[in-house]
């Protein structure tokens, strides 16, 4: 095999595998289903030590839903968010998102913190509210919980998504594991009657990259594709050129893929 189609073979293999997957169970709420998607790149590529996640709700078929208006906490069931990264200063949000024509500004307003429903390019038509929620003295150190308050639609017949609502976004220490949870509110596709799902959790778990490092002298003498027992790795002269970049739960045992059977 030529090193060109070796190449072509393993950015293949990164182009349909995330660059760093993110650990999900089992979706066991009637309503929706708690989604993560982190927007850095395996907790780099952002604030340095930190991973950023877009934390959604995507809504179970069949349900007759018509939207979500509202995220809450109440004294049943609390409504938390852990210690994250916040900018500060003028341009820092809360509340839906920051506008993407103040990141050539201030880069760094990329990885805010803040809670929504839906809108995150800043709220630019003033669709969103809060009540009962102190966001003054959120940042790393500092978590924010209510057991009375609500972000909400102020129109709550409003349908921004068809079946994913991003909630929040968390810029978070990589190397720690978090928990968020919220209790959700809708409409019904049928009559004026809502919905309400509780206490649904958010768990982030330390971001890690699994591919474990190879010397020269590890590696068999014709080998072009590496197993490292988590990704796939293309060798040139016994040394790792490109790697997939996947996070593995559990690792394999490292082996040659592929030999140059004319080397």
């Amino acid at each position: 095999m030529k090193i060109f189609n070796i190449l072509t073979l393993i950015t293949s293999c990164i182009n349909t595998i995330n660059a760093c997957t993110i650990e999900t169970h089992e979706c066991n709420y009637e309503y929706v289903c708690p989604k993560i998607t982190e927007i850095t790149d395996c907790g780099e590529d952002g604030i340095d030590g930190f991973a950023t996640y877009q934390l959604s709700l995507t809504i179970k078929p069949n349900k007759q839903i018509k939207n979500i208006y509202a995220i809450y906490g109440d004294q049943t069931s609390e409504m938390y968010w852990p210690p994250a990264y916040n900018i500060g200063g003028p341009f820092d949000s809360d509340i839906g998102g920051i506008s993407p024509t103040f990141f050539s500004i201030i880069p760094n307003a990329k990885y805010d913190s803040w809670t929504t429903i839906g809108i995150t390019d800043g709220d630019q038509h003033n669709e969103l509210s809060t009540i009962g929620i102190d966001f003054s003295e959120w940042n790393e150190d500092n978590s924010v919980t209510t057991s009375n308050g609500a972000v909400f639609l102020m129109d709550p017949t409003i349908i921004l998504h068809d079946d994913e609502y991003v909630i929040s976004q968390l810029t978070l220490p990589s190397d720690e594991t978090h928990i968020m949870h919220v209790n959700v509110q809708g409409k019904l596709t049928t009559g004026i009657h809502a919905w309400t799902e509780r206490n649904v959790e958010f768990r982030l778990n330390p971001i890690k990259k699994d591919i474990q490092p190879m010397g020269v002298s590890q590696i068999p003498n014709g080998c072009q594709i590496w197993y490292d027992g988590c990704n796939l790795c293309g060798v040139v002269n016994g040394v790792l050129i490109h790697c997939t970049e996947t996070l593995c739960g559990e690792n394999g045992i490292p082996e040659c893929r592929y030999f140059d059977l004319g080397h």
